[in-house]
């Protein structure tokens, strides 16, 4: 299975809207892909691990940097397991000068337009990837004098998206940039028996993990919090660190979201 070790998050407010950035640092999965891997998806990284649902608006923009294949899955599955899918490679097949969009395991439908030099070993290069519920797929560069239409496609009998994941391949790792905009609504995300091992805004003491979470509700510089309901201490949890976390059973981990 696909695994990710780094993950740098940083959160902004923008127009009352909470601008997330989600950095990942994926390893090679080794030679499989859509042509070859029937369960390909075991592979890759579901970008809803990170609480980032794309589908929702059905676009997403993200940086890569890395030398060669760097893949994205749009699967019929928020996480990932379905044979209904579309497989992007950047910067694969030959001299890593090809840009492929596969449908499904080995159907034999796939685009394949020649792009050199897409991606970059040394430097993030942007992409933004959106979709319609008629089954056009459009994928376009961000350059520095344009923006660049690598693939506009459309389906002529569409696949539901709902998940999509991000995987590296054939002997290539990178680091991956992925930014969602989203209104916080007071919404949080739990993990129980997980501790959040990261730098804290403060300390203190709740009665309950209600008045915990408000605590964090109006801190713009809170990215969540530890709550243990033994003892009723609440650990406000900062933004913009690496993203560590350890399993500690009277422990739970709340983020924005």
């Amino acid at each position: 299975m696909a695994t990710s070790f780094l993950v740098v998050v940083t959160i902004g407010l923008v127009a009352g809207q909470l601008l997330v950035e989600i950095w990942i640092k994926t390893k090679d999965s080794g030679t499989v892909d859509a042509l070859r891997s029937q369960n390909v998806y075991d592979y890759y990284t579901s970008l809803s691990s990170y609480h980032l649902f794309p589908a929702q608006n059905r676009s997403i923009k993200f940086s890569v940097k890395a030398c060669h294949d760097a893949f994205i899955l749009l699967s019929a599955a928020v996480d990932l397991n379905s044979p209904d899918f579309y497989e992007i490679c950047l910067g694969c097949g030959y001299r890593s000068s090809q840009t492929f969009l596969r449908r499904k395991y080995n159907t034999g439908e796939t685009l394949a337009p020649y792009i050199p030099e897409i991606i970059n070993c040394a430097a993030h290069v942007t992409f933004t990837l959106s979709w319609t519920v008629v089954g056009r797929i459009i994928l376009t560069k961000d350059t520095d004098n344009e923006t660049k239409v690598i693939i506009d496609w459309t389906d002529p009998t569409p696949l539901p998206i709902q998940g999509v994941g991000v995987m590296m391949a054939w002997g290539a790792e990178g680091i991956w940039i992925l930014k969602h905009n989203s209104v916080f609504t007071g919404h949080y995300c739990g993990e129980p028996g997980i501790y959040g091992d990261m730098t804290l805004l403060t300390i203190g003491m709740q009665p309950s993990r209600i008045s915990c979470l408000l605590e964090c509700l109006n801190n713009y510089a809170c990215y969540g919090v530890n709550f243990n309901a033994n003892t009723s201490k609440c650990e406000l949890v900062a933004e913009r660190q690496l993203l560590f976390k350890s399993v500690a059973h009277d422990w739970n981990f709340y983020l924005k979201c």
